[in-house]
């Protein structure tokens, strides 16, 4: 049997338990040895049978324990067991075997050391004080009671068994701070070897970072470059096309033109779809908001789209509607709504064979100064199973992305909408149904130009009060990062007779609870600095005396986000984009 087979047995080898019970599998079975080898000593000594009873009992609990921790893996109740039982059990062996003369001072020695390295540290400087309050105890018994001794045969025989038992001592105290010793050393290299490594991984990582940073930069100032290269000529081709289509033309040359238009004003999609993703990655895309027209803006859209379906000679009917209801002298991104909508109508006209696309706008007037302006683009296509829809608004994804497919594209214009229209504070998602068409939707809130209104448009009449529920005074607060949707729902309560408090991001909206007792708050999730989820935990866990009602306000319609929230502590969820009269139900369900 080698060394490696003896520290198997022992457990000394197995990594997952802890160097405590590694030392106590150790010394536990060393004193069953030591006390197999006192009792073999001992009966040639021809001592007496009731310390080597004792003796035969404490080598048989040893090894029981050791079987217990090493095999059962019951170290921590078993452990702290055996220590206590160990001092309590020297207590008769301390009168059989010689009192303070004899060897079993020697054994609480080894007890201490043992229980230095087994027992947490904060057992340490206890078990010391009661083993030294045990042997003065011990002694002094011993002083008044001194016929309680058993003595040696003879002085030759004392000494002999205190030479033995010393010797077995310090062999399981100096094999146990050995392995303690070397157990420490390895694991302190290893650390240090994961240091090392982990310091390595982050010049590395530093050094990836960078790489990728400098093929960021250097990938933008290619796409740059190509931008201004493609684009060049390409104006002059749709100058040209332009020109040439003011001049007399026969049908079959009206027909090339409009195909060699509809094909240009493609390409250059493509190329400021290629540039916006570029711009989404570096996170860069801006917003230019500027007076508008949005009768102008459907107009310009469909014009714009309307050649596309004559180059590609398919028989669909393309209209716009603007509801009466909708102001169209508004402060916004002109080119950027273009841009969405020309993409969504695209997709439309490129999936749909027959039938009809229809743009449609409505409003939601929050007041005089802003509205919610609600798009449509439905088409009679051949619709999108819910398995795809899922992965609509993903970069690069195609619903059919193998060599033979029959759509062309680039996968990004829809991400690229999503992107856009989120910048603006709203949200766009889909209806589809396969086989019967689709319909894009989108919302976004908008200022409405008040000094063009004027000047164009006659006065119209407020919507007025809000009827209902007389509802009670209520102290809110409203914790919104998005510039345009704090100005929506500032509008919007102020509308329903309230005046609310606005918090920038989670961490602002956690102090503001803390200073001021809130009646409601409604939170945003997705949130700057510190997130809803966060900042709801931090409120609810405050220990405040008065805890406000939290309200999730989040885009994210999702059931199991839902439940999410409503399990961390939330009371309700409003979906954006609300409306004034969903607001007013949820103050009238909790203004109690």
């Amino acid at each position: 049997m080698n060394v490696d087979h003896i520290k198997k047995i022992l457990g000394l080898k197995k990594a997952v338990i802890s160097l405590e019970n590694k030392i106590f599998n150790l010394v536990s079975f060393l004193v069953f040895i030591a006390m197999i080898i006192s009792l073999a000593s001992n009966i040639l000594l021809q001592r007496d049978t009731l310390l080597l009873s004792m003796i035969l009992c404490l080598a048989m609990i040893s090894f029981y324990v050791f079987y217990i921790s090493r095999y059962q893996e019951k170290f921590v109740p078993i452990g702290v067991i055996y220590i206590v039982f160990s001092l309590l059990f020297f207590i008769p062996i301390w009168f059989s075997n010689g009192g303070v003369e004899g060897p079993t001072k020697t054994a609480y020695l080894m007890s201490v050391v043992a229980a230095m390295m087994i027992l947490p540290k904060r057992f340490h400087l206890p078990f010391i004080i009661i083993t030294i309050l045990l042997i003065i105890g011990l002694y002094v018994l011993e002083l008044k009671n001194p016929e309680w001794l058993i003595p040696y045969p003879s002085n030759n025989i004392k000494q002999i068994d205190i030479l033995i038992s010393t010797i077995l001592y310090l062999l399981i105290i100096a094999i146990s701070v050995s392995l303690y010793k070397r157990t420490y050393d390895i694991d302190r290299n290893n650390l240090i070897k994961k240091s090392n490594d982990l310091e390595e991984s982050k010049e590395y990582l530093s050094e990836t970072k960078q790489q990728a940073e400098a093929a960021t930069k250097a990938k933008s100032r290619f796409l740059a470059n190509m931008s201004h290269e493609i684009r060049t000529p390409l104006n002059g081709i749709i100058g040209t096309i332009d020109l040439l289509q003011h001049t007399p033309l026969n049908a079959e040359q009206e027909e090339l033109m409009l195909s060699l238009k509809s094909s240009s004003t493609h390409l250059l999609e493509i190329v400021n779809d290629v540039l916006d993703i570029s711009k989404i990655e570096a996170d860069k895309l801006e917003l230019f908001e500027g007076p508008c027209n949005l009768q102008n803006i459907v107009q310009q859209v469909t014009a714009i789209s309307s050649p596309r379906l004559i180059a590609l000679k398919k028989k669909i009917e393309l209209s716009a509607i603007i509801q009466p209801a909708v102001e169209n002298e508004i402060i916004a991104d002109e080119s950027r709504i273009k841009q969405v909508l020309i993409n969504l109508i695209g997709n439309a006209i490129k999936f749909t064979e027959s039938g009809s696309i229809q743009l449609e706008v409505s409003a939601n007037h929050i007041d005089d100064s802003l509205q919610e302006l609600h798009f449509t683009v439905s088409d009679t296509g051949i619709g999108i199973s819910e398995e795809n829809i899922q992965t609509l608004f993903i970069p690069f994804n195609q619903i059919d992305s193998t060599a033979t497919r029959k759509f062309s594209g680039t996968g990004l214009g829809l991400s690229i909408c999503r992107k856009i229209i989120e910048e603006m504070g709203g949200r766009i998602w889909v209806e589809s149904e396969l086989g019967k068409g689709s319909a894009f939707k989108f919302i976004i809130p908008v200022q409405v130009n008040l000094v063009r209104k004027t000047q164009q448009q006659p006065q119209r009449n407020t919507a007025g009060t809000i009827g209902g529920t007389e509802l009670k005074p209520l102290k809110m607060l409203v914790a919104e990062d998005n510039n345009m949707n704090q100005l929506l729902a500032t509008k919007m309560f102020k509308k329903i007779g309230y005046i609310i408090e606005i918090a920038n991001n989670g961490k602002e909206a956690v102090e503001m609870t803390a200073k001021y007792d809130y009646d409601l708050v409604f939170m945003d999730i997705h949130m700057p600095e510190m997130d809803g989820i966060e900042a709801t935990e931090k409120i609810l866990n405050s220990g405040k005396e008065k805890i406000p009602i939290i309200i999730a306000m989040t885009a994210n319609a999702v059931k199991e986000a839902e439940a999410e929230y409503l399990a961390l502590g939330m009371k309700d969820i409003v979906t954006k984009p609300f409306t004034i009269e969903q607001l007013r139900k949820v103050l009238e369900k909790w203004a109690y």
